[in-house]
């Protein structure tokens, strides 16, 4: 892909120069493939901005789901332990 993009750039500036000709269009064409690829450079540099952006909120996601499994781990031990608890109750009731 970048390779690609890389060609696309470098021809886009050739056709740019011959516009200009003479050393005046290599100077053009020299501007224009630095323009290009500060913008390409931005371009990516935003690209892993918002890739670790995304992993840090995945990263967030998964502590915040683990700490969720963890409370309904808790709540089902509790709610076993009342089930037994209850069973008890009742065998003492039956009992009586």
């Amino acid at each position: 892909m970048k390779k690609l993009l890389i060609l696309t750039i470098l021809i886009s500036g050739l056709t740019y120069a011959q516009g200009g000709g003479g050393s005046g269009g290599m100077q053009g064409f020299n501007q224009y493939i630095t323009s290009e690829f500060e913008d390409v450079r931005q371009e990516i540099k935003e690209v892993d901005e918002r890739e670790m952006e995304y992993t840090e909120r995945m990263s967030r996601g998964l502590a915040e789901d683990a700490a969720l499994g963890a409370d309904q781990e808790a709540i089902e031990k509790e709610n076993q332990e009342l089930k037994e608890e209850k069973a008890k109750i009742m065998i003492l009731k039956s009992i009586e």
